[in-house]
């Protein structure tokens, strides 16, 4: 053959012989191409194609298309990533209608002090801002800043910053508090616990 890999797997009533769901996988010879095409119902209509293809570069592009019995589409999302998975952009048309009405932008930074910085941007399908969450993270992981702006006015509504600290007894405490967008503070939740994992303390302001 031409190297390709092909695998399908049938669903069937309790009689045996019901078609119920079918699923075909077909991989290309380089398997740089795979197209996944569901029959969720037995009906012998796609109802869903996903295909995913590999660029020379490394990045990726996946296209999710789901259809009607009748083989009109009813939503598609087309999601590129790079070849090192820092950067994705998905663009989404909920309702077929060819416009998109979502446009999602996922970044990573990866800073010179080994922390890393995650950004999470929805836009409207005209380009306006719909909401942005920001979190950057420690090279250790144990300390946690998430901002996010809920309603696209640039401002961040909440900012949550949580803190683990390694104590000298073995017992870990974990600090969590959230910040409205004038810093003033919302609530704050401390949770220690002891070093066998046994006992967990915890305290909390629930109002600020």
């Amino acid at each position: 053959g031409d190297g390709s890999i092909s695998r399908t797997v049938s669903d069937f009533a309790g009689d045996g012989t019901t078609l119920t769901g079918r699923t075909v996988r077909v991989e290309s010879a380089d398997r740089r191409t795979v197209t996944v095409t569901t029959d969720a119902n037995g009906d012998g209509a796609t109802d869903r194609l996903v295909g995913s293809v590999e660029a020379v570069d490394g990045s990726k592009t996946v296209i999710d298309t789901s259809t009607y019995a009748s083989g009109a589409v009813a939503a598609i999302s087309v999601t590129v990533t790079s070849a090192n998975g820092l950067l994705s952009t998905t663009t989404m048309d909920a309702n077929g209608d060819l416009a998109n009405e979502t446009v999602v932008a996922n970044s990573t930074v990866l800073n010179a002090n080994g922390s890393r910085v995650q950004t999470v941007d929805v836009n409207n399908g005209d380009g306006s801002n719909r909401t942005l969450a920001v979190k950057t993270i420690s090279d250790d992981g144990l300390v946690v800043s998430a901002q996010s702006d809920m309603d696209g006015d640039n401002l961040f509504d909440r900012t949550t910053n949580s803190t683990t600290m390694l104590n000298a007894n073995g017992s870990v405490t974990e600090t969590v508090e959230s910040r409205a967008q004038n810093a003033a503070l919302l609530s704050q939740v401390q949770t220690t616990v002891s070093d066998d994992g046994l006992v967990a303390v915890t305290r909390s302001d629930a109002d600020g």
